[in-house]
């Protein structure tokens, strides 16, 4: 019989290999990308998916932003489904569609409207190939090395991620981010201390747990929060760092952990902003930045200088899901039978 978490946590001890995976296979992935790209003399990107997919959009769209000429943007898909009026824009447009496994209702439903819509290719990006969405999609990037038995998405969001960020950098043709992008699998194979660094505030009870992120940290802290309510049925907030000042801040005390994903830009404000939230009594963890900079919160976990908050997010992220699992098994909770969830949603 299985302990509680076991099934979660070999998927996530399964990360850096499954990201080798991914780099191994970059070239055939771009062939993809430049097929779509040049035939549909596509002008802007637009990245949609439901829950854990959706955030890692917002992450993708933040990079190829930044990386490439290409305008990107990050909606949900049951806004696109919705609201296609608000968010389509009349452009020669790639709707990059991203779902685990394929199946999303809301993905699928995406994908079926899209193909009525003038200007519009649709990419699936998933972990089945021979999915429903793949077939009804122009084309795909599937990594079969990403399938997950738990319902809690880790390995697939972060290869899916992963996967993104090196086509962004990649199409830019930005040699640091793809240098940089290439050594990541080898950066998290001392899985000790990763959970060692998730483990070190699941000891003690919360009644909070608020997530912040800035830029495209902000999609790491969404899926962060959200691992933290599915895993340990544990109620979680996500702002952007500075928002939290006006008004969310009045919520902590000394059962208010608070986790900053550390972003470059925000190294003359977020350590003020951390100091201020440890006074208020608040339990504080900062994953990233510079140890000199948050000398005096609870928790500070460092990370590799990297090529950017773009990439540093995944590596971020990898103790958070660790906390998750050490958290959820110490309220009583199993990672892998969460409350009310399953794998798919299908409406």
């Amino acid at each position: 019989m299985l302990l509680n978490g076991q099934v979660t946590m070999k998927e996530m001890a399964e990360q850096a290999q499954t990201w080798r995976t991914v780099w191994e296979a970059r070239d055939s992935y771009q062939a993809v990308w430049r097929r779509l790209l040049s035939a549909g003399q596509i002008e802007e990107l637009v990245f949609t998916g439901c829950g854990s997919s959706y955030y890692l959009a917002s992450s993708a769209a933040a990079a190829f932003s930044k990386w490439t000429t290409y305008s990107a943007k990050s909606v949900p898909a049951s806004e696109w489904l919705l609201y296609p009026d608000q968010h389509a824009s009349g452009k020669r447009t790639l709707l990059v569609i991203i779902s685990r496994s394929g199946t999303t209702t809301e993905c699928l439903l995406v994908a079926e409207a899209a193909e009525k819509m003038q200007g519009v290719r649709t990419l699936a990006v998933t972990c089945h190939p021979d999915s429903a969405l793949t077939q009804r999609c122009d084309d795909t990037l599937a990594i079969p090395a990403g399938r997950e038995e738990s319902v809690v998405m880790t390995k697939s969001f972060t290869s899916m991620l992963y996967l993104l960020l090196i086509s962004g950098a990649l199409l830019g043709e930005n040699r640091y981010a793809q240098a940089e992008l290439a050594g990541l699998p080898d950066r998290i194979a001392a899985w000790t201390q990763l959970e060692a660094e998730g483990k070190a505030l699941s000891g003690q009870d919360y009644r909070t747990v608020v997530c912040l992120g800035a830029g495209p940290l902000y999609g790491i802290a969404q899926e962060a929060g959200l691992k933290v309510k599915e895993m340990a049925v544990q109620p979680s907030e996500v702002y952007h760092p500075l928002e939290y000042r006006h008004g969310p801040k009045s919520i902590v005390n000394d059962q208010t952990l608070i986790v900053l994903f550390a972003s470059d830009r925000g190294r003359e404000y977020e350590p003020q902003l951390m100091r201020e939230l440890k006074q208020l009594g608040g339990r504080v963890w900062v994953i990233g930045g510079s140890a000199d900079l948050f000398s005096n919160v609870d928790r500070h976990t460092p990370l590799e200088k990297s090529a950017g908050d773009w990439t540093r997010g995944l590596l971020g992220l990898l103790p958070l899901q660790q906390f998750g699992v050490h958290y959820a098994i110490r309220r009583g909770y199993d990672p892998d039978r969460p409350r009310h969830l399953s794998q798919v949603v299908q409406l």
